[in-house]
């Protein structure tokens, strides 16, 4: 399974394939064990053109949203995609469970 960290302005957040896996502040770095993210699965990539919003497949789109249906969360604009490091894994692995 690839791990991947998608980096928005004010968040990054690990996925697992297509489902979350954890959501940490940019700012204080601090994990955000409570997110509405967590554990949902992303139905698809959003991206404004014009008036109207288009959706793609969940993917590596640098400038489109995450778009979470619980919530819903509608993330900011995806500005780098990246595979999450081996420090990432033991951070998220020591949290306690939510």
């Amino acid at each position: 399974m690839s791990v991947q960290l998608y980096i928005t302005r004010n968040r990054e957040y690990v996925m697992r394939d297509d489902v979350c896996i954890g959501v940490r502040d940019r700012r204080t770095g601090n994990w955000l064990s409570g997110h509405v993210a967590i554990d949902q699965r992303v139905q698809a990539m959003v991206r404004p053109r014009g008036r109207k919003v288009v959706a793609q497949p969940f993917g590596p789109h640098v400038g489109s949203s995450l778009y979470f249906p619980r919530g819903p969360v509608v993330t900011s604009a995806v500005r780098k995609v990246r595979t999450a490091s081996s420090r990432t894994h033991t951070q998220l692995n020591a949290l306690p469970p939510a």
